[in-house]
């Protein structure tokens, strides 16, 4: 655990050193996505302190990742991958308190049932993302097409993390929708939280799927603030590693 949180502050200096270097003519999403892991993973592993100092240096891109959303040019919205990292992004900044551009959350609402559109048209990683991130804005009319509109894939040899992963993002699912009890969900939260750092990997999870998972858990299901998620979250990780 000490080396790993020294790789991420080592990756978390070099986004905030980074910053500067954004291109004002490229799409945000394919510049952000290495970003909005690493800075999920700080948030996970180190706290919000150190989500709030990180993420400082970028979140006067809101209003451009929002617009960028919106659909101007086109292809910023059409394409999921990019989309995802843009949505990442401003959940982010919400959990790090930072304020966000009037028109965001209309925004992000219609790039989810945009996603939840063409759920079947996404690879597994983009779809478990795409389903967490739904939970998490509370964009339940996208759902149907997440969740109900996709048979759950068979696990190929090496995946079964990410196969793991949609069978609890169903149950979370379904427990937003019916307003289950979180306790009744807590032992499979603690079971995917336990899961990381050995499931990510590439085509696996990552630590954005963590921090969605998170703020479904204990902003719809326990009814907390936004200002409690990571702080809940670090000290689950924490406690499950010790």
């Amino acid at each position: 655990m000490p080396g790993r949180r020294k790789r991420v502050i080592e990756a978390l200096c070099f986004v905030r050193d980074s910053a500067p270097a954004i291109d004002p003519d490229e799409p945000l999403g394919g510049q952000l996505w290495g970003t909005v892991r690493t800075l999920a993973e700080g948030a996970a592993l180190l706290g919000p302190g150190a989500l709030r100092i990180f993420l400082a240096p970028l979140a006067g891109l809101a209003p451009r990742v929002v617009r960028e959303l919106s659909g101007r040019p086109a292809r910023h919205r059409t394409e999921p991958e990019l989309c995802l990292h843009l949505l990442s992004f401003l959940e982010l900044c919400r959990l790090g308190g930072f304020a966000l551009p009037a028109g965001s959350e209309r925004a992000e609402r219609a790039a989810l049932l945009e996603l939840g559109r063409h759920g079947r048209a996404l690879d597994e990683t983009e779809h478990l993302e795409a389903l967490l991130l739904a939970l998490a804005g509370g964009a339940l009319e996208a759902l149907p097409g997440l969740v109900f509109g996709r048979r759950p894939a068979c696990p190929a040899p090496g995946t079964e993390p990410l196969h793991d992963a949609a069978s609890f993002a169903r149950l979370l699912a379904i427990a937003v929708l019916t307003k289950a009890p979180p306790a009744e969900v807590l032992p499979a939260w603690r079971r995917f939280v336990g899961a990381f750092p050995a499931a990510v990997g590439p085509g696996l999870l990552h630590w954005g799927h963590l921090v969605h998972a998170a703020t479904t858990y204990y902003r719809h299901l326990e009814g907390r603030p936004a200002a409690d998620v990571v702080p809940a979250l670090h000290a689950l990780v924490v406690s499950t590693r010790t």
